[in-house]
């Protein structure tokens, strides 16, 4: 029997980023594993957001993977091609990770971050991960340990030899049987029939959209692949997975910690779910659409003449329009919004509208906090506290009230006073106060009349009352 104050069953990248960020919280966490240390995983994820990054940096670990993975110099370009050489019909341009510490320009440079995407598959970002974790004096990680029950009270990756290959069923193929796969890889590849080549391993995939219903149950909690499945493109259930790790770390830190009431807990799912929901949409749509494309491709791709340029042109541009949303999609990294949470103070401003690729930063409630760099060279996020931070664009304004309040109920309040003009119009309120996992829970020109009422809502007091009333 395992006694812990917190236990999470799987040490994959969520389990060991909810086990990290808990731990940096000063909660002590133990890991159940069924693999041995050490054990790869399946070939899974190539791709780790700008937003799963800037999760990471807090941790104080996003320098280490970004160190690993591809090579220095290996760019990161999507290059659609008729096979991986053949003829290429349109390219993503991404910066290789040294060619964006130089300040090269690719699609995605626009974003406003302080930590770009990266490239790097799964196999070696979990021991990357794990060997962080296991330094971490708060983690225990038990390996070949099996939970049963508790009781409560195509690309490289390694920019070498080793290729992920992705196959789509087409209109003519019923089953997974009906294919050979020895031609398929050789026609992907576009090489001849004595082209060595070795599978080191397979998985058959079956397209679907699943969303649990509920994200909590008492004092269980999923995350993850337990709580979305959905087709595997560009890292969205990985990612997806690491932002429910981080959203529910500082909760589970506050409640434990005791400056939050367990109520607060109620926002996991209110706050995750639908917004899984959003993404498992969005990423579903995005393989219909691959798919049926790749499905209506035609033969004239192939001809050697003007037919088969117009055809090959064509088809590039519909590629580079749809795999451009992808790739660089910064709606979902930080377009996102918590819209219907019991612990956010809404203003009435309607949230911006976003897509896979496109949305705009804002202060309203709910948003995750618009990053700006500070005079001195720091990222916002560097500046922030450990827990709830109020910025302050006017130092002539009193922010007393809520400091005593905060103090009261034992709440972590930090104070960043900004003087920068171009930020203060970009959060276009005198204040903000920002979540530890930095989304804004309430803003003001002033601070609010009755400052503890806003302190019991987001530290989940005010729904406990609640609760009771009812």
């Amino acid at each position: 029997m395992i006694e812990t104050s917190v236990l999470v069953v799987g040490a994959g990248p969520v389990g060991l980023t909810l086990a990290m960020d808990l731990a940096s919280r000063g909660i002590d966490v133990t890991v159940t594993e069924i693999r041995r240390a050490g054990e790869p995983p399946n070939v899974k994820c190539n791709q780790v957001s700008a937003r799963s990054m800037e999760i990471f940096r807090r941790l104080g670990i996003s320098g280490k993977i970004r160190d690993t993975g591809l090579p220095a110099e290996y760019r990161n370009d999507v290059s659609c091609c008729v096979s991986v050489t053949g003829t290429e019909l349109s390219r993503i341009k991404l910066p290789s990770r040294a060619g964006r510490l130089r300040g090269e320009k690719g699609d995605d440079n626009w974003w406003p971050t302080p930590e770009p995407p990266h490239r790097i598959n799964q196999l070696f970002l979990e021991p990357t991960l794990f060997a962080h974790a296991v330094a971490q004096p708060r983690i225990r990680i038990l390996n070949r340990t099996q939970f049963e029950q508790f009781s409560q009270d195509a690309m490289a990756i390694d920019g070498k030899e080793t290729w992920l290959i992705h196959n789509f069923l087409y209109n003519d193929e019923s089953d997974y049987d009906s294919i050979d796969r020895d031609w398929a890889i050789r026609q992907i590849l576009g090489v001849a029939p004595d082209f060595e080549v070795e599978i080191i391993s397979k998985e058959d995939w079956i397209g679907r959209r699943l969303v649990a219903d509920r994200f909590q149950s008492g004092r269980v909690f999923i995350a993850g692949d337990a709580a979305h499945l959905w087709i595997p493109h560009a890292g969205y259930g990985m990612n997806a997975g690491i932002a429910d790790a981080a959203n529910l770390s500082w909760m589970l830190a506050a409640v434990l910690n005791g400056w939050a009431e367990s109520t607060l807990l109620d926002a996991y799912q209110a706050e995750r779910q639908p917004i899984t929901d959003q993404v498992s949409r969005f990423a579903f749509e995005m393989a219909r659409e691959v798919s049926q494309q790749r499905r209506e491709i035609s033969a004239d791709i192939e001809r050697q003449d003007a037919v088969g340029e117009a055809t090959r042109a064509t088809i590039g541009k519909e590629a580079y329009d749809l795999y451009i949303q992808q790739q660089c999609c910064a709606g979902l990294n930080f377009g996102y919004f918590y819209g219907n949470s019991p612990i956010i103070a809404y203003d009435g401003e309607a949230h911006p509208d976003y897509s896979m690729g496109r949305f705009t930063s804002s202060s309203v409630p709910g948003c995750r906090a618009p990053h700006f760099w500070l005079c001195d060279g720091r990222s916002l996020y560097d500046a922030l506290g450990e827990g709830y931070s109020l910025i302050r664009f006017a130092p002539d304004v009193a922010i007393s009230g809520l400091m005593a309040a905060a103090a009261q109920r034992g709440m972590p309040l930090f104070v960043l006073d900004v003087d920068d003009a171009e930020a203060a119009e970009l959060y276009a309120r005198k204040l903000a106060l920002v979540r530890p996992d930095q989304h804004v829970a309430w803003r003001g020109d002033k601070e609010p009349a009755a400052p503890m009422d806003l302190i019991d809502l987001v530290r989940g007091a005010l729904l406990a009352l609640a609760r009771r009333a009812a």
